[in-house]
């Protein structure tokens, strides 16, 4: 079978004349045989079947069977008006321009559409009006004609731009339209010589098609857009407010879904188009409905609810135009608008308020709850209250997913509360039976954001219908992550009802409900037990949330508890055999925990340790190591009596302790330990058993086994880890390196380190290098030390000396690697005294086997470098916001006896600063080793134990001083790789802060591409809610959190403020701190960052 054969099959489907067409398409025939008109059948309405046949014909135009295919098509009924291709088949059929649009698009065949759309379309959309959907296509039909037969189509459009008006009128009729469309095309494309004659035009034809030939071009010329205007105030909105409706959508439509077509329109965005009708003084009414006038109205409400109080606070006049016009309009989409509209006006007790506006339309809008919780829940009733008290409708039921329809409707008759009985009784309903995710939010929420009433008059509404602290509470907590009620209100809340607190967590409905959304309840339980919020000290409350099965509300509650043993203890220890096995064995862990963190806590003899393993020992978990035998732990002796012997079960709990763990984690318990144990004897013990599970094909299921030798191990032991770290890379056991680089970090010793911090800098494996990254937190906190102070440990020197250079012998040739004062590595031959590229390949006397290990090492050196400097630029321009110091000694090990930081330490200006964080004086480094004061003397570091290094800052001091430290390095032309003396300092004034939050800098534009380079660059965290982002900083040394609240418009960000918060475990939030009392140098470097993207 041919393609054009195919191509029948699919158009003629069910045609009884099939085989006649193919024979006459195929020059079988030299005529079709049957009268079209006598068949009343339609051919394919699918758009994608004319379309491949028009590419073939573009590839092939003389393709007789082709040519014959398009006449035979042309000469059958299409109902689809939107298959534009066949206006270019009708033409290649052998139809002039005007009988092939009048074919296609004629107001007739318009009419004869939207009767059979009508017909069969189930959901009646009706803001649209498809016969002016229809008629705005016109101008895509030209724009296939331009694009197919470019100058027949201008012959055609010149041909009506020419003639008679009155001649075009009586000639085209009902289709005047396609004449005029060609006016709209030859004044879009700049002949601005026509614009008189379609403005005569549109006084002279109907106002719907002089309307819609208009809308194109409006922002072309005042004239047409004061024409435009005229039409629609002076005959629409007389003759058809519903028309009005339906061509403010239409206008919304075109753009959005046709405006590909359109070169004027393809790089504008919608914000874009409505500025552009604004410049044009198209009614801002108008304006409005094309804003936001959609079918999508309930997803949008916000922003809808928003446009309607702004259009009435800027421009009254356009807003009572706009309700006047709607009215008088009965459709949905508008008795929604209308109602908003109307609730503004009440509220502001405006004279052109209209209370029977909501009288007329309460009973739609029940009847629309009805239907949708009818949906929901599938149920049938008579009204809407026999519905509501229905037992399938539950409140504590928060699963249930409630329609954007439903919301949004009752957002409407929430926000009619105050003026309808009818809309308060149902509210009423509401509030007593639907689930704590819908009627209480919209209550509280969409009352006090629309009509700016105090939270406390809400909820004093909210008291008289039966509703107590349990509902708040679930409301609160069903609206994570962005609260109902302010923290500080619920702490007030709980504060005042402690003991009812404490009670509704016995009721496991509420505790269901509760724990829906886990992280919620977490931040709740957070919010009741911690010191500085709540601070609760009955811990009945926590001991039934431990009967939940989620693990990290579960882990939540433990983490609370090991925090306070001082009041929870007693609970515990009274309540731990009421909760499942697992739960237990964690309680019984912090117990332990809390034993051996006791000050002082240490094991003096073997008999100790042996009756703590007899408190602690899990026999029931004993399984987990019976793989080990006996004869591998039976040889690890006492430190101070080599001839005693370990008993074998304090190793087996060693390795079971280790064996529970879900991630590596250094027992403290277990160090001490090991404090009494011959440390080589018990490394020998740990390698025995790492040996046996190597041996045994390194089963990944009990790798935990292995945590003591990574943990304990000597120099020579961590060395083989590594080598086999690099064979798991290997061989595709990257899981299996990346779990134990964190045990290898714990271990805490420096080279122990300086392997971990290798693979960080050279490992190709995104898994094992992350990992090796993540390890270096994990140890600090293991450790109980400062991350930084971990790094500071093992920061590779690469082989070069104080003086930055590493000389490489060949064996003749002799080279020397010299790192420049700007981290450039240079390479010299120093025979030939020559700046080399590269490394110069072996020449005879050379050892080849040097020269191939020197060229992978400068490789390896390379991109260490590159590597070092990336991570210590990002570390040091977090010492701009945090001001973290070093003391001297520290000081001169990392930034100076390091040649490669040096690159650093020459490019800085460095402060001496005493406990206070207050600036004592200011030096920089020299490539002699000198220091150097502000007025380029020598300096000498004040004798003080309790004077700190660390960046200066400009806020340290005066205007006048840093200008003097800007031309100092000018001057000598020194490039920083961190913004450090260009900052521009930036100081609180009261009137900056608000509530606790910074807002000086609220309405600032930014654009969203620079906000996320900088949220890259400073590591923040972004979370966005509808509209509104937050950007999170986290600083682990001044122990806060900066949140950056922004809202979104178009490819803007738009700031809000700036809040900060203590930063706690797990990097959680903590209090709200005061700006005040944040570093200055913190606020004044983010607001520098910010401000560098400021735009108007």
């Amino acid at each position: 079978m041919s393609i054009i054969d195919s191509y029948i099959d699919d158009i003629f489907k069910n045609h009884p004349y099939i085989d006649n067409i193919k024979k006459y398409v195929n020059n079988e025939n030299d005529n079709i045989n049957f009268d079209t008109e006598e068949i009343n059948l339609t051919i394919s309405n699918n758009r994608s079947i004319y379309s491949n046949l028009l590419d073939l014909y573009i590839n092939d135009k003389q393709n007789e069977s082709l040519i014959r295919l398009f006449k035979v098509i042309s000469m059958q009924k299409i109902e689809n008006i939107y298959i534009f291709e066949m206006l270019i088949i009708n033409i290649i059929s052998g139809m002039n321009i005007k009988e092939a649009f009048l074919k296609c698009v004629s107001t007739k065949k318009i009419n004869d559409w939207n009767r059979e759309y009508k017909k069969y379309t189930y959901n009646t959309n009706h803001i649209s009006n498809e016969i002016m959907n229809a008629k705005i296509n016109i101008l895509i039909y030209y724009y296939y004609a331009k694009k197919y037969f470019p100058k027949e189509t201008e012959e055609y459009i010149d041909n009506i731009c020419s003639s008679n008006i009155y001649d075009i009128i009586e000639e085209y009729g009902d289709n005047i339209l396609i004449a005029l469309m060609a006016l709209t095309i030859k004044i879009y494309l700049g002949d601005y010589n026509k614009i008189s004659l379609i403005l005569e035009y549109s006084k002279k034809v109907n106002y719907l098609d002089s309307i819609l030939s208009l809308f194109v071009i409006v922002n072309i010329d005042n004239n047409i857009s004061k024409r435009f205007i005229e039409l629609i105030e002076n005959d629409m909105l007389n003759e058809n407010k519903y028309l009005f409706i339906n061509l403010a959508y239409m206008i919304k439509l075109f753009f959005l879904t046709r405006k590909n077509y359109s070169e004027k329109f393809e790089n504008k965005s919608f914000d874009e188009f409505i500025h552009d009708l604004t410049d044009f003084n198209i009614p801002k009414y108008l304006i409005f409905l094309i804003k936001y006038l959609d079918t999508n109205l309930s997803t949008n409400s916000n922003k809808v609810f928003e446009g309607i109080k702004n259009l009435y606070n800027n421009d009254k006049e356009s807003f009572y135009k706009l309700y006047n016009i709607l009215k008088e309009v009965d459709i949905p989409y508008i008795i929604e608008i209308k109602a908003v509209l109307n609730c503004v006006l009440l509220n502001a007790k405006d004279n052109n308020a209209d209370a029977a506006v909501l009288d007329n339309s309460i009973d739609y809008f029940i009847e629309n709850i009805k239907k949708e919780l009818e949906k929901i829940y599938d149920i049938k009733s008579e009204n809407i209250f026999e519905l509501l008290e229905n037992k399938i409708i539950d409140k504590y039921d928060l699963s249930v997913n409630l329609s954007s329809t439903l919301i949004f409707t009752t957002k409407i008759i929430v926000l009619m509360y105050d003026y309808n009985e009818k809309a308060r009784k149902v509210v009423r309903a509401l509030l007593k039976s639907l689930p704590y995710n819908l009627a209480i939010p919209l209550m509280i929420k969409d009352r006090k954001e629309f009509y700016n009433i105090k939270l406390k008059e809400i909820l004093d509404y909210l008291q008289g219908y039966d509703l107590d602290l349990k509902d708040l509470i679930i409301t609160y907590l069903y609206t994570y992550p962005i609260y109902i009620f302010s923290t500080k209100y619920i702490l007030q809340l709980v504060n005042k009802n402690s003991d009812y607190t404490v009670e509704m967590f016995h009721d496991k409905t509420f505790l269901k409900a509760a724990s829906y959304k886990s992280y919620a309840l977490i931040d709740f339980l957070e919010l009741l037990y911690k010191k500085d919020k709540a601070g609760f000290t009955n811990y009945s409350a926590i001991c039934y949330v431990l009967h939940l099965k989620n693990k990290e509300i579960i882990k939540c509650a433990l983490n609370l508890i090991e925090e306070d043993e001082y009041n929870s203890r007693a609970y515990v220890e009274n309540s731990i055999h009421a909760y499942r096995e697992d739960v237990q064995f964690e309680l019984k862990k912090i117990i332990k925990k809390w034993n051996y963190r006791r000050k002082g806590f240490k094991f003096k003899t073997l008999d100790d340790i042996n009756q703590y393993i007899d408190d602690y020992y899990e026999e029931n978990y004993e399984y987990l190591i019976d793989f080990i035998d006996e004869s591998l732990i039976s040889n690890a002796v006492l430190r101070n009596d080599k001839n005693t012997k370990v008993p074998v079960k304090i190793i087996k709990y060693i390795l079971l302790e280790y064996m529970l763990l879900k991630e590596p984690y250094r027992i403290k318990d277990i160090d001490r330990m090991i404090d009494l144990f011959d440390m080589n004897s018990i490394r020998n013990t740990f390698e025995n058993i790492y040996k046996y599970w190597n041996d045994n094909n390194c089963d990944e299921s009990k790798k935990n086994i292995i945590l003591p030798y990574c943990i304990y191990a000597d120099y020579s032991q961590i060395v083989n880890l590594y080598d086999k770290i690099e064979y798991w890379q290997e061989n595709f056991q990257s899981s299996l390196a990346a779990y134990i680089i964190p045990a290898i970090a714990m271990n805490g010793e420096k080279f122990a380190l300086m392997i971990i911090n290798n693979i960080i800098y050279t490992s190709n494996n995104k898994i094992v290098k992350n990992s090796a990254i993540g390890s270096f937190e994990k140890a600090a906190e293991c450790l109980n030390i400062p991350i930084d102070n971990l790094f500071d440990k093992v920061l590779p020197n690469l082989g070069f000396n104080v003086e930055r250079n590493k000389v490489i012998n060949y064996g003749k040739q002799k080279l020397t690697l010299q790192l420049l004062s700007d981290s450039y590595l240079e390479i010299i031959d120093n025979e030939n005294h020559k700046i080399l590229k590269e490394l110069p390949d072996a020449i005879e006397g050379d050892d080849e086997r040097v020269v191939a290990e020197a060229k992978k090492d400068l490789i390896y050196i390379r991109n260490s470098l590159k590597a070092i400097i990336s991570y210590q630029t990002d570390k040091l321009r977090k010492v701009m916001f945090n001001g973290r110091k070093w003391d001297y000694e520290t000081f001169f090990e990392v930034f100076v006896e390091n040649p490669v930081m040096q690159y650093f330490t020459l490019a800085f200006v460095w402060g001496v600063y005493d406990e206070d964080n207050n600036l004592i004086e200011c030096f920089r480094y020299m490539e002699d080793g000198s220091l150097i004061s502000i007025d380029e003397d020598l300096y000498e570091l004040p004798k003080n134990i309790k004077y700190y290094i660390s960046l200066y800052h400009p806020i340290d001091n005066d205007e006048d001083y840093q200008k003097i430290w800007t031309y100092q390095l000018e001057l000598y032309e020194i490039n920083q790789p961190v913004e450090q003396i260009k900052i521009k300092r930036y100081i609180l004034k009261d009137n900056d802060v608000e509530n606790d939050s910074i807002i000086s800098l609220k309405g600032q534009k930014l654009s969203l591409e620079y906000m996320e380079k900088l949220s890259k660059e400073l590591d923040m965290k972004t979370e966005y809610y509808d509209e509104y982002v937050s950007y999170y900083m986290a600083d682990n040394v001044l122990k806060i959190i900066c949140e950056i609240n922004c809202s979104i418009s178009d490819e803007d960000m738009i700031i809000d403020s700036i809040k900060f918060y203590e930063l706690e475990k797990y990097n959680k939030f903590g209090r709200v701190i005061s700006p005040f009392d944040i570093e200055r140098r913190f606020i004044s470097t983010m607001i520098y960052y910010l401000s560098l993207g400021f735009y108007d």
